[in-house]
């Protein structure tokens, strides 16, 4: 018989974070929900979703993993919780999980050290689509045999950040796998500042943040006398579950540093 994991979630009252304790809950011959986190979070959280008793809540994440001693935090929240729940977790040999938007360069730099400094699982995910992996892994092959390129990535007014983890994500593929910088477009004139988008070696970076959106994600490539529209619609938010189930299994047996799905599916 397989031993359960036992999980924590942080960031428990948002969207992301409810839905992970629901398919968690679906799958409970491997997974056992120990604990939840928020600095939102009520003593009437457990009963108003409707989850098992068992679960031990709070709004302090130190004191979660003192009363709760998971192996597995998933973290989705915001980049200063993820930041410092990660060092917690890294304290108390806990493998760490997470899909939170907004970690720059030098986050993923002291998450992987944090990673080989404690020998625990970390895993970032800017995307948990599978759809949206393979968006990304299409456009870093195509991206290769045109010259310019814009992501045009849309969501949900709530979402904080822009541009998307998954768009910086794939236009950082597509400069790697081309090898060099796109060539930038030669606007001379900005009627207003900013139409252009941002810029990120060449690659035109825009972003939409409209009600009655969940999330979609363009990659418009251009050559002379054709374009190539590449795009990837998510739907709602179920749609992360399989590739988030994916990468526990993945980081419950790997114990190290491990950045995006694409690294860890045969593409």
């Amino acid at each position: 018989m397989v031993e359960k994991i036992n999980i924590v979630v942080n960031g428990a009252t948002g969207k992301m974070g409810l839905q992970t304790l629901v398919t968690l809950g679906e799958n409970a011959e491997l997974f056992t929900v120990v604990g939840a986190n928020s600095p939102s979070i009520t003593d009437q959280f457990i009963e108003q979703n409707n989850l098992n008793q068992k679960i031990v809540v709070s709004k302090s994440f130190s004191d979660l993993l003192g009363s709760t001693s998971p192996d597995l935090c998933i973290d989705f929240s915001v980049r200063e919780s993820a930041m410092e729940s990660a060092v917690l977790c890294a304290q108390n040999g806990v493998d760490f999980i997470t899909g939170t938007s907004g970690l720059n360069d030098d986050d993923i730099v002291a998450l992987k050290a944090l990673s080989a400094e404690q020998s625990i699982g970390i895993f970032i995910g800017p995307n948990f689509s599978l759809g949206a992996i393979v968006l990304q892994h299409i456009a870093s092959i195509v991206g290769r045999h045109f010259d310019t390129a814009d992501i045009i990535e849309m969501h949900h007014a709530e979402k904080l950040d822009a541009p998307s983890g998954s768009a910086i994500a794939t236009a950082k593929d597509m400069i790697e796998a081309k090898g060099s910088a796109f060539e930038s477009n030669k606007t001379e004139k900005f009627n207003l500042k900013g139409s252009r988008g941002a810029n990120l070696s060449g690659i035109g970076l825009h972003s939409l943040r409209l009600p009655g959106l969940m999330a979609r994600q363009e990659v418009v490539l251009g050559g002379k006398g054709e374009m190539l529209n590449l795009s990837h619609t998510t739907l709602n938010r179920e749609s992360y579950m399989p590739g988030l189930l994916l990468a526990i299994e993945y980081i419950s047996n790997n114990k190290d540093f491990t950045f995006g799905l694409g690294s860890i599916l045969d593409l």
